[in-house]
């Protein structure tokens, strides 16, 4: 089918609903859900020949390959972890932190990773933290220049073995703003200083190829884009820091029958980690399979993209408002999500606002996106996808308007 309303019936979708909040779960195709639910039934039809004589470490390994040639990267520097959160966490808790090193997160960060970064306090010896002020709403040109003058104040106070760990948003989620990170990432390298992307929005929105761009450390979640089961992260890691790499729960090695133990230290840490449902690792082909069926990735962003761009602008004109953009107004912090301010009194307290979204909008409406405060005005995330079109982005105004008097 066509993109829009009629790819609808590719997806475990309510009809009945218009779903604009793509960025905080994913969706899940029939055709993967299909795919897995085979890999499951052969597996559930006899546990201890599928986990015992090589097949379930088989099937992790092929997971790894196929996600290791779409992102261009080494498979022995890409493994799976739950999320992107635990790779966050899982990357910080296993850097050997020193009372002078610094880690810098933006101004934008994500809630769970200032947690984690906040988490190390706890630590005997934990780093100091400082904040990256990006001054959205600004060009990329703008970001990257303040960014070396930040980035150099910092080092020009420290010591010359101190460390600075610089935590990169690739794709913002509130605000859902696309930032140049990779030029970012240039940057950490020339002032000696290392990157952690949390990529959580990138997978199946961005072209990559993580070879060249060399990030020390790389972390995506595969269902908020990708169309993999939820349950499923990509954390890649630059050679050079295998040696400090551990999970957060110690791995079980077994070399016994079947057990094709990888010869590479790091990826084996990550094979098995305790008991737990791994269908969603295995997830990974089936979804590069669909998106492969549906057009491809450009066409799947072009599309995206375009209705990201020209919907957020409907959305806002239907509203009286603007979308967070660079001054420009050239789209350049555009991805596949638009930020629209929303026509509310910011005297509102929070909680009021978010019960406003989840009992008339999607109780009543049945229309949901993410509204969330930033600069001092309250804001909403609309995501594009492949079943939405420029309606859902019309409906999206007039619900507003109406929810927002």
């Amino acid at each position: 089918p066509e993109f829009g309303h009629q790819s609808r019936s590719l997806f475990q979708l309510d009809p009945n609903f218009t779903h604009l909040n793509n960025g905080s779960f994913g969706v899940i195709p029939h055709y993967v859900e299909e795919a897995t639910r085979r890999m499951a039934e052969v597996g559930e039809a006899n546990p201890d020949m599928f986990m015992r004589q090589g097949r379930f470490w088989r099937a992790i390994d092929r997971s790894r390959e196929v996600i290791a040639e779409y992102v261009g990267a080494d498979i022995d520097t890409c493994v799976f972890v739950p999320n992107t959160a635990t790779g966050v966490n899982t990357i910080l808790r296993s850097i050997p932190w020193a009372e002078d090193d610094l880690l810098v997160y933006s101004d934008i960060c994500f809630d769970t990773v200032v947690r984690a970064v906040e988490s190390l306090a706890h630590f005997k010896t934990a780093p100091r933290t400082a904040v990256l002020k990006l001054g959205l709403p600004a060009s990329h040109a703008t970001i990257l220049e303040s960014f070396g003058a930040q980035l150099k104040q910092w080092r020009a106070g420290m010591g010359s073995d101190a460390r600075i760990v610089v935590v990169l948003d690739s794709i913002g989620s509130t605000p859902a703003v696309l930032l140049p990170w990779r030029q970012m990432v240039k940057i950490c390298k020339k002032e000696g200083a290392w990157s952690l992307v949390d990529a959580a929005h990138s997978l199946g929105q961005e072209k990559l190829n993580l070879r060249e761009i060399d990030a020390d450390f790389w972390v995506a979640n595969c269902s908020k884009w990708f169309y993999a089961k939820r349950g499923c992260a990509l954390m890649n890691v630059a050679y050079r820091h295998h040696d400090i790499m551990q999970p957060l729960i110690p791995a079980m090695v077994n070399d016994g029958p079947g057990h094709q133990i990888n010869p590479n230290k790091f990826v084996t840490q990550f094979y098995w980690n305790g008991l737990a449902d791994w269908l969603a690792y295995m997830s990974i082909e089936p979804a590069l399979n669909f998106r492969r069926q549906i057009g491809g990735d450009d066409k799947i962003n072009s599309y995206c993209h375009d209705l990201a761009v020209r919907g957020g602008l409907r959305t806002a004109e239907i509203v009286g408002t603007e979308v967070l953009d660079s001054p420009a107004g050239d789209g350049e912090l555009v991805a596949n999500m638009a930020n629209v301010r929303l026509p509310i009194d910011t005297s509102i307290p929070g909680p009021k606002v978010f019960q406003l979204f989840h009992t008339e909008m999607m109780g009543t409406h049945r229309i949901y996106a993410v509204p969330y405060m930033f600069n001092g005005s309250w804001w909403v995330r609309v995501c594009a996808q492949v079943y939405a079109e420029m309606s859902d982005f019309e409906r999206l105004g007039h619900v507003l308007v109406d929810v927002s008097r």
